[in-house]
């Protein structure tokens, strides 16, 4: 397999930190359930897990060069930009599964409740759930996209971060800066590499494990400092 299910761990790996490629990797191809989706070389989809609620009933075609998945639904993104979405329970419904039309979109991020693409001029959309502003996405001209549990983070074009959504743990107090070439989201947390190579991390402590024990939430514990540097 190839594209962009593996980018992010290659860019973590030359930071210093392939045991943190798994963020990056779940920033990309979101999977984060019962199933799994990922595209061969020739641009066609493969699915695998539960299918429950049609998650491995993917679409045929090989023009496909994004994929990202996770709960019950997945979302791909074709070689002309168009979006193609898949599976979803409905019972949980919020209106994440109602995927925009039009051709040209650059990026995206699928989650349980809310999804988030790159348009063709670099602004972002968000659909689905918006109880913690989830949908309420920030200006600016994007190049990479992330979401985690109810937030997301986003990657602009001059190499300043931005963030949205629920901030119950400090995961959308992105490090100030205009060095940043790639970003991660977990669940409640985030990651970014700075152009050379080291990693800054901020959100919850309990998502990524010993190795980085301490995760700060800038301007939300008085007992936790600001976004640091944990690679290299």
């Amino acid at each position: 397999m190839k594209g962009s299910i593996f980018q992010g761990e290659d860019v973590l790996a030359r930071a210093g930190r392939g045991m943190l490629a798994w963020a990056l990797v779940s920033c990309v191809m979101a999977t984060d359930a019962s199933a799994a989706t990922g595209y061969l070389n020739e641009g066609s989809l493969v699915g695998w897990g539960e299918n429950t609620y049609g998650e491995m009933n993917v679409p045929s075609g090989n023009d496909f060069t994004q994929v990202s998945a996770n709960g019950w639904t997945s979302l791909a993104r074709r070689s002309d930009g168009t979006l193609v979405q898949w599976g979803g329970n409905p019972s949980y419904n919020l209106g994440q599964y109602s995927t925009p039309g039009g051709t040209g979109y650059k990026s995206i991020s699928a989650n349980w409740y809310f999804n988030t693409a790159i348009r063709p001029d670099g602004s972002l959309v968000a659909w689905g759930l918006s109880r913690d502003g989830e949908t309420q996405v920030p200006s600016g001209t994007f190049t990479q996209i992330c979401t985690g549990a109810y937030h997301g983070i986003g990657l602009r074009s001059d190499g300043t971060l931005a963030g949205w959504g629920m901030n119950d743990a400090g995961q959308i107090n992105v490090p100030a800066g205009n060095d940043f070439v790639s970003i991660a989201s977990g669940q409640t947390f985030g990651l970014a590499v700075k152009r050379d190579g080291t990693v800054v991390n901020w959100g919850s402590d309990h998502q990524v494990g010993s190795t980085l024990a301490l995760l700060p939430v800038p301007g939300t514990n008085p007992n936790r400092p600001p976004p640091r540097q944990v690679a290299p």
